[in-house]
Order: C-alpha cells, then sequence, then structure tokens
C-alpha cells in the first residue's frame, strides 16, 4: 500500500497461499535434511547439503509463482491487479526467509536435537537425554510427545473440564458464525 497499490478484501486471500507455499518449502528442506541424517558429518554441512538438494525445488516453485502472479498483475480487473502484486511479492519474500531466516532457525534447532536437548525452546537449557526422538519403549513417539499425551489424558478424565471443553468449543463455533453474516460482500 505504500507504492500505491490497493489493499482491498481480496488480498487477504494472498495470505494464505503464501502461507500454504511457505509450509510446503519448509517441509521439503525438513524431509531432505532427514533423509540425508549421517552423524559424521557437522550440522552446517548436512544443512548445506539439503539445501543443495531441495534448493532447486524451492527456487523453481517459488520463482514460477513470483512471475506467474507477476504476469497477473497485468489484468484490467483492478481487484485481482491487487491481489496478484501482492502474492507476487509476498512468494519473494517468503522464498527470501525460506532460504535465510527458516535456515538459521533450522540450523539450530537440529544442533539443539543431536546435543541431546529435549526443550521445546532453544534459549532453555536442558539436560542430555540419550534421545529425544524415540521413547523409552521404542514406539514412534518421543519422549516429549508421550509426556504431553499423558497430561492431557490426565487433565481430560475430568467430566468437568471436558464439559468446559466442549461448552468453550460451542461458545466459540456459535460466535463464528454470528460474525461470519456481518461479513460484507464485495470487491473493490
Amino acid at each position: 500500500s505504500a507504492w500505491g497499490v490497493v489493499y482491498n478484501e481480496t488480498v487477504n486471500i494472498a495470505t494464505f497461499v503464501i502461507m500454504g507455499v511457505g509450509v510446503d518449502d519448509a517441509f521439503l528442506i525438513v524431509r531432505t535434511l532427514e533423509d540425508l541424517l549421517t552423524p559424521t558429518e557437522d550440522v552446517q554441512s548436512r544443512i548445506a547439503e539439503a539445501l543443495g538438494d531441495a534448493g532447486s525445488s524451492v527456487f523453481l516453485s517459488s520463482m514460477t509463482n513470483v512471475l506467474a502472479f507477476a504476469l497477473g498483475s497485468a489484468t484490467p480487473l483492478p481487484a485481482l491487479r491487487s491481489f496478484c502484486i501482492y502474492a507476487s511479492a509476498g512468494m519473494a519474500l517468503d522464498f527470501f526467509f525460506q532460504v535465510t531466516f527458516f535456515i538459521a532457525v533450522l540450523t539450530l534447532d537440529e544442533e539443539r536435537r543431536l546435543n541431546g536437548k529435549c526443550s521445546m525452546a532453544p534459549c532453555v537449557a536442558s539436560p542430555p537425554t540419550p534421545s529425544c526422538l524415540q521413547s523409552t519403549d521404542g514406539g514412534a513417539w518421543g519422549k516429549a510427545q508421550a509426556s504431553l499425551s499423558n497430561i492431557a489424558q490426565a487433565v481430560f478424565q475430568s467430566p468437568s473440564l471436558r464439559s468446559l471443553c466442549l461448552f468453550v468449543y460451542a461458545c466459540s463455533t456459535a460466535a463464528s458464525m454470528i460474525a461470519a453474516f456481518g461479513i460484507p460482500v464485495g470487491l473493490q
């Protein structure tokens, strides 16, 4: 909007499109990293190799989206033009943050994981454990996930808490339905 591009209701949809592409790129990079997991290499080498393998796919899909939305901005429809301009810029920024910020956070998380720390916050120190990824019974759930599951199971055994959760869910659903009828329809 700072460059004179009109911001309208259709531009809000671009946020979800960009988030979908960003999550897909993140899953691709993480999956490639998991496939390359070799304990003899250092974290930076594995991250570099994973980005080398997945980077071309991430780059190609992101730049295709940037170009497609940039071409779509030539349309005479003002609402669609605004959507395409915002989406094209958003896709370019999404790619930039995938290969900079996300890779940096992934590197920190990988170092945390390989040091055996099961903390959900990398700034909080926790004692090293044999493995954060496998439970003691050898199942697919990690220790952290199993303990959270046990806590949730204990909390929701109470009939009053279950009733409270159901009540909050029903109220939020009703409020959402009431608010949905107040949304104005139209394009600028």
